[in-house]
């Protein structure tokens, strides 16, 4: 019996191991280009164009943020009574 476990456990090992294995040439779909290992974001992404977006996104978080602001000062000095 303790036969057929040990058998049994380095079987049970042996076909854990093997789902990790991968072929060591493998080639992309044809028309396709092979852009793998790859790091992210992607090769063509240009991190200036990030950048250029990341800054129009904070701009305007700060234009939101300074209205915000404003208005909310405004309605501080606001004068509780009225002249009519």
């Amino acid at each position: 019996m303790t036969m057929k476990k040990a058998i049994l456990c380095v079987m049970i090992a042996a076909s854990l191991a093997a789902c990790g294995v991968k072929p060591g040439k493998v080639k992309p779909p044809s028309g396709s280009r092979d852009i793998y290992p790859a790091t992210y974001p992607a090769p063509t992404d240009d991190q200036t164009s990030y950048d250029a977006q990341m800054s129009k996104v904070q701009d305007a978080q700060a234009k939101a943020e300074a209205a915000a602001a404003a208005a909310k000062a405004e309605a501080e000095n606001k004068p509780e009574w009225s002249v009519r």
